[in-house]
């Protein structure tokens, strides 16, 4: 389970419940399909992964034995403290097939978010909205990608845009702030789809769609002696925030 930054591993106790590895004094139950988990924090604020019937923020693969829908990830859908706040997250599911028993069965490849809304105590209507926005990406051929006897997880889109949105008095929602995110690859095999993405920049836009200088990124492959072949050792170099200031990774 992830959770506040950290990696626990969660463990089943007859007498306790539900606990993490290491132990981190939280309240995890499951709801009796399984497919969502509540879990609160010692200061009362309870967290949401998942939904009931496959729904928000789940993702499933087929049991081997059974070919059921068989639970792989629960991601956070909301963040709710003891004073009824409420944070909510809406997710995409991205779908493909693969073999099982004979035939062509769907799991869930890959999910992202799309929406972060914050909600506050007795109001129905978020008051600020943050917008995800993806494009389809190019590095997406990795082994077996195309093969209809195994279940691959990978995304096919790539985070271009972060729209923060404010709704006034109105209900209508207005842009306020927006980020535009860009990337390039390093190729093992243009031809074949095969490559790193790397982000460059990360442009900030007011609510009328002036710019700031964008910040960009360099990279370069492994400490000083590394193949320039070995792409999977692609190290971040330098940041630029472009105003001046600049820092330089040692490596």
């Amino acid at each position: 389970m992830g959770y506040a930054g950290g990696g626990f591993e969660l463990k089943y106790d007859a007498t306790n419940g539900w606990q993490t590895e290491p132990q981190s004094f939280l309240r995890i139950e499951p709801t009796s399909t399984t497919n969502r988990w509540l879990v609160w924090a010692p200061d009362g604020t309870r967290y949401t992964f998942g939904a009931d019937n496959w729904g928000n923020g789940t993702a499933y693969i087929r049991n081997s034995g059974s070919c059921d829908q068989q639970m792989r990830e629960a991601h956070l859908t909301e963040v709710r403290d003891t004073h009824g706040n409420r944070v909510m997250v809406t997710y995409v599911a991205e779908e493909d097939t693969a073999m099982c028993d004979g035939s062509l069965q769907s799991y869930v490849r890959a999910i992202r978010p799309t929406r972060i809304e914050y909600v506050a105590s007795g109001q129905s209507l978020a008051s600020v909205r943050i917008e995800l926005g993806y494009q389809s990406r190019d590095d997406v051929h990795i082994e077996g990608w195309d093969s209809p006897y195994v279940e691959v997880f990978f995304s096919s889109y790539r985070l271009e845009t972060i729209t923060v949105l404010v709704r006034s008095s109105t209900s209508a929602f207005a842009t306020v702030r927006s980020y535009v995110l860009v990337q390039d690859y390093d190729w093992f095999d243009q031809n074949d789809n095969k490559g790193i993405m790397r982000l460059t920049s990360i442009t900030e836009k007011g609510k009328n769609g002036g710019a700031l200088p964008a910040w960009t990124f360099g990279y370069r492959i492994g400490a000083v002696g590394t193949q320039d072949t070995w792409k999977n050792h692609t190290l971040l170099e330098t940041a630029n925030n472009g105003q001046g200031g600049k820092r330089d990774l040692q490596l």
